[in-house]
């Protein structure tokens, strides 16, 4: 028989999962569908929106001006920026960023931190004056 005029059909069997993006300060994350095995929309997609089995998706993380990208995950894990993955289960993409060295927002001087791997480093900062170098 066929359906005709509005109303919700359900579809019971049809697995679907959710797509969370959770963009901090620095660093935004964008999604898109490139391929759905039901068909499903291609292009850009958002936070909030249905995903199905197997469907491929792209994400990238683009940093704020003065920042770079310093947290990009998808379900927990580093993810890069960039790749794709298929669809078996809830995404969830976080973008974060972290100041540039040298980097004034609002009248504030940013110095840039090093993560060695067990510490820190900080350096210090240079300014040419024109006819030689100032240190901050």
């Amino acid at each position: 028989s066929n359906f005709y005029g509005s109303g919700t059909v359900y579809c019971p069997g049809i697995t679907f999962y959710w797509l969370g993006i959770t963009n901090q300060e620095g660093a935004t994350a964008s999604v898109v569908r490139t391929w759905s095995a039901v068909g499903a929309g291609t292009g850009a997609i958002g936070s909030g929106t249905k995903l199905f089995p197997n469907d491929t998706l792209q994400v990238v993380f683009t940093p704020a001006p003065n920042y770079e990208v310093d947290v990009h995950t998808v379900n927990g894990s580093p993810f890069a920026s960039g790749g794709t993955l298929s669809v078996w289960s809830n995404i969830s993409v976080v973008a974060s960023g972290k100041i540039l060295s040298n980097t004034f927002i609002d009248g504030d001087r940013y110095l840039t931190f090093i993560d060695n791997g067990s510490t820190f480093d900080q350096y210090r900062s240079y300014i040419d004056n024109g006819s030689g170098w100032d240190a901050f």
